[in-house]
C-alpha cells in the first residue's frame, strides 16, 4: 500500500504541470499574434511610403503620373525602382513652361542614403540651374553601398528611368557629379541604354586606387575609412581591390565634359581630376580652375563659401553654350589647362 502510494503523482504536481502547458500555450499563441501585427506593421509603413513619401514610384517610370504642365515645380519628392527592384527617392525641380527642358542628373558626394545631404543639393543646386537654366532636374538619394554597388545601380537607373519618360533628343541629358558622386556618375554613363549628351564633375574622386596612395601620405586613419567606404577591407591587397574599382576607358568619351576643381584642394587632390580628364576627348572638355587661392574643397556645396558664386556662373554659362547654342555667349578665358599635378 506504501509503495503505491510512492508511485502515484501528487495532485499539486499535476496542477502545476497543467498550468505549466497551458501557459505555454498562451505565450505560443500571443507570440504568434504579436509576430502577426509586427509583420502587418512593417508591411503598412512600406504602404504608407510607396503612397505618401514617393507618391510616383512605378516599376518602369520615374514621372508616371507626372504631368508637365505650365507651372514651376520646385524640390519635389519622387521616387521610382531601380533595376534591382530597391525602391530610391529623388528631388525634382521643373521650370516654368510646357518644355521640352534639357535635364540635368546631379549626384552629391555626402553618405549614401543620406536625404539631407540630397535635399540640401537640390535646393543648392537643382533649383538654381532650374530658375537660370530653366532646366528640369533631378537630384538621386543613391542608396548606402560600396563603390560601384548599389550607388551606380541607382543612378543608372534613374538615368534609364528619365529616359523612359522623356524623348532623349528633345530633352538632353547631362550629369553631374560632385565628390564621390562623380565616380557614381561617371560609372553610371557607361552603363546606361542610352547615352547621355554631358557629363560635369566638381572636384570629383574617379580613381580610388591613387586617392587611397595620396590618402596614405597625408593620414592613415583616413586611408583605412576610405577602404572601408570602398567595400575592399576584406581583400589582403586592398590596392588590387581598388585598382579593380578605378574607372579607366580606352576609348575617350566624346561628349561635353566640364571639370571644375581647385589647385588648393588638399581633401581630393586635383590630380583626381586630371585622371578624370583622360576618359573624355580633349576637344571636347573644359577645365574651370578658381583663380582665389582661398578656393578650397567643397566650393560648390555651400552658398557663402569662397568661390561658389564664379564656379556656378562658369558652369551655367558653359552649359549654356553647350545646349544652347543660338543664345550662349562665349566663355571668358578664365578657364585654364589642368595643372600638372602629382601624388
Amino acid at each position: 500500500m506504501k509503495k503505491s502510494q510512492e508511485q502515484s503523482i501528487h495532485p499539486l504536481t499535476l496542477i502545476i504541470f497543467v498550468v505549466m502547458i497551458v501557459s505555454a500555450l498562451i505565450l505560443y499563441f500571443i507570440k504568434k499574434d504579436q509576430i502577426a501585427l509586427e509583420s502587418t506593421h512593417s508591411l503598412q509603413r512600406l504602404k504608407t511610403y510607396m503612397q505618401q513619401a514617393a507618391p510616383l514610384m512605378e516599376q518602369r517610370s520615374v514621372f508616371p503620373r507626372f504631368s508637365l504642365s505650365a507651372e514651376a515645380v520646385y524640390n519635389k519628392e519622387v521616387g521610382f525602382i531601380a533595376s534591382d527592384t530597391e525602391p530610391i527617392r529623388a528631388r525634382l525641380s521643373k521650370p516654368k513652361g510646357n518644355g521640352p527642358f534639357p535635364i540635368i542628373v546631379i549626384v552629391h558626394g555626402g553618405k549614401g542614403g543620406d536625404a539631407i545631404a540630397t535635399d540640401a543639393i537640390a535646393q543648392l543646386l537643382g533649383e538654381r540651374f532650374t530658375r537660370e537654366l530653366s532646366v528640369l532636374t533631378v537630384t538621386v538619394d543613391w542608396r548606402n553601398s560600396a563603390y560601384g554597388q548599389g550607388d551606380v545601380v541607382d543612378v543608372t537607373s534613374a538615368i534609364d528611368s528619365i529616359r523612359e519618360r522623356f524623348d532623349a533628343e528633345q530633352y538632353p541629358l547631362t550629369v553631374l557629379g560632385i565628390d564621390r558622386g562623380a565616380y557614381i556618375a561617371l560609372a553610371a554613363i557607361q552603363k546606361t541604354a542610352k547615352p547621355v549628351a554631358g557629363f560635369m564633375s566638381f572636384y570629383g574622386i574617379t580613381h580610388p586606387d591613387e586617392y587611397y596612395r595620396y590618402l596614405q601620405t597625408q593620414n592613415q586613419k583616413q586611408a583605412q575609412q576610405f577602404v572601408l567606404q570602398t567595400g575592399c577591407q576584406h581583400e589582403t591587397q586592398p590596392e588590387l581591390c581598388l585598382n579593380t574599382l578605378s574607372i579607366k576607358k580606352k576609348t575617350p568619351l566624346r561628349i561635353p565634359a566640364l571639370i571644375e576643381h581647385s589647385t588648393m584642394d588638399m581633401v581630393v587632390p586635383i590630380a583626381q581630376s586630371e585622371l578624370l580628364a583622360e576618359q573624355f576627348d580633349a576637344s571636347m572638355l573644359t577645365w574651370y580652375t578658381p583663380k582665389d587661392s582661398a578656393v578650397t574643397h567643397g566650393f560648390m556645396e555651400q552658398e557663402q563659401a569662397t568661390g561658389f558664386e564664379e564656379g556656378m556662373n562658369y558652369c551655367m554659362q558653359w552649359f549654356q553654350q553647350q545646349f544652347f547654342v543660338t543664345s550662349a555667349s562665349s566663355l571668358s578665358t578664365s578657364t585654364t589647362p589642368a595643372p600638372t599635378s602629382t601624388y
